[in-house]
């Protein structure tokens, strides 16, 4: 999980276990916050754990979609480069003026902490309650440096797996609302049962099912770079044909799940997030001499430097 969307992940988990009693909502979390949100089955997981506490999930709902959708963000798995931005800012705003053997105030050392917890070490709390720094910023922000590099390569593979799966057929969504616009009136993501039976299915929901099923099919098949994304998350072959076959069978719920993650990944703004990464790296200058290293060495944009 992202160090600082731990907070925003609590906040999502309180909101849906309002209704449970505190010692209920206590196992919730335990077993909610185990789940690793970028898992292909990850929202059939947290259907499970809410209805072994009696909780009654409709899967369907704009609730419950919200709340995974929020619980897979806050546990970065969509990427979220604006978060990442400005909590880089801060965490580099912060070392920039950290000195050994000074002092940090409690939001600054919640900031650092929560950013990476490792860092506590570096921190005496004292017979006051305040904290003494007796750490090497430079060599923080230097392991922040680091991080941002390691988030450039995940955003370069991305990159070059967008325009790839771009390539092969400009990459179309598959969901209910594109079936029922190809075939019925496009209103809802339904489809009638006249238009069904004519086209030979059993009623609207089995049309939709067959030929959402079959559309996933043939991207997977067609698509290396939807595949490889796929992979990359779990999806393996096994697991695909599975989801493909459960939709079939009448089911279609982990197929859209697994649509809904491909077109989070195809979503990204690969532009405006490389432009955060130049502006993030740039934010961990110290001084002007190293902004300008950094633009020298192409570490950061024009833009980024003038930020």
């Amino acid at each position: 999980m992202g160090e600082l969307a731990g907070q925003e992940y609590v906040e999502h988990l309180n909101k849906m276990l309002g209704e449970l009693d505190p010692e209920d909502q206590q196992k919730a979390l335990e077993e909610l916050t185990k789940i690793d949100w970028s898992d292909w089955d990850a929202m059939e997981q947290a259907e499970d754990i809410m209805k072994d506490l009696g909780v009654e999930i409709d899967s369907a709902s704009e609730e419950w979609k919200t709340f995974t959708e929020n619980m897979r963000k806050a546990g970065n798995a969509i990427p979220d480069f604006s978060q990442l931005k400005n909590d880089l800012i801060s965490v580099s705003g912060i070392l920039n003026g950290l000195k050994f053997d000074s002092n940090i105030s409690d939001d600054d050392y919640n900031t650092l902490i929560d950013y990476n917890d490792e860092w506590e070490r570096y921190f005496i709390l004292q017979t006051d309650g305040t904290r003494k720094f007796i750490g090497d910023s430079s060599r923080m922000l230097q392991a922040t440096r680091d991080n941002i590099n390691a988030q450039r390569e995940d955003l370069k593979v991305r990159k070059e797996l967008i325009e790839a799966a771009k390539e092969v057929n400009n990459y179309e969504k598959i969901s209910a609302l594109s079936i029922d616009k190809e075939y019925g009136d496009g209103k809802d993501g339904k489809i009638s049962a006249d238009i069904a039976t004519a086209n030979g299915y059993t009623d609207g929901e089995d049309m939709i099912n067959q030929i959402m099923a079959a559309k996933a099919q043939e991207m997977i098949e067609n698509n290396e770079a939807i595949k490889e994304i796929l992979n990359s998350s779990g999806y393996d072959e096994t697991v695909l044909n599975e989801i493909i076959n459960e939709a079939i069978g009448g089911n279609r719920e982990r197929l859209e799940t697994m649509l809904t993650y491909v077109d989070d990944y195809m979503a990204l703004d690969v532009e405006t997030a490389e432009a955060e990464m130049n502006e993030m790296m740039a934010s961990t200058a110290t001084h002007i001499q190293e902004l300008n290293q950094m633009l020298a060495d192409q570490q950061i944009s024009p833009e980024a430097w003038g930020q």
